[in-house]
């Protein structure tokens, strides 16, 4: 059981190699699930945000893909794509 719920990428990758770099998802009670999906989404947009700052459009598109996969309807990550899409066109347009 989780004693500490990590907040963020940092705290959250330090958890996992306190636990030997290997979590059972099974072992999670329905509450740090949802927690860890709502970590893991937010993290990801994040990261995504980042990506389209550095202009690091076709990485920023595999995050947004990846949040989608598992919110289907997040906006963050529907606008971020967008750009990453429009932004790759408008400097890779072939």
């Amino acid at each position: 059981m989780i004693t500490h719920i990590p907040t963020n990428k940092i705290d959250l990758d330090e958890y996992i190699q306190s636990q030997g770099g290997n979590i059972e998802c099974d072992s999670f009670r329905e509450e740090e699930k949802k927690q860890a999906k709502t970590l893991k989404v937010t993290c990801s947009c994040s990261d995504a945000a980042c990506k389209l700052t550095l202009k690091e459009y076709k990485q920023a598109k595999k995050l947004c893909t990846k949040v989608l996969d598992i919110e289907s309807r997040n906006v963050d990550a529907l606008y971020r794509r967008a750009q990453a899409y429009i932004d790759r066109t408008i400097l890779n347009p072939y």
